[in-house]
């Protein structure tokens, strides 16, 4: 199963600013198939309000970005509805 979410940089990007131009969520067919499940299951008030997909204390994301060398990966992902 493949799914990262990878945060792209802008050009001008450091640490210090943060100015991030883009984030990609990069799955393959049972990554998105859990995207799915996960998004279904809040949609559908199985879970309250809110989904926790990380690399670590769990295993919904992967820990090998897909990106550009200078994207970066992140290792926690909240989907949060309102």
């Amino acid at each position: 199963m493949l799914l990262t979410v990878e945060i792209m940089p802008g050009k001008e990007c450091n640490t210090a600013d943060w100015n991030i131009d883009e984030v990609a969520i990069c799955f393959d067919e049972e990554g998105l198939e859990l995207l799915e499940y996960r998004l279904k299951l809040l949609r559908h008030g199985k879970i309250p309000n809110h989904d926790h997909l990380m690399t670590w204390s769990g295993d919904e994301l992967t820990e090998e970005k897909q990106g550009d060398d200078r994207d970066i990966l992140v290792n926690h992902l909240r989907l949060v509805r309102f």
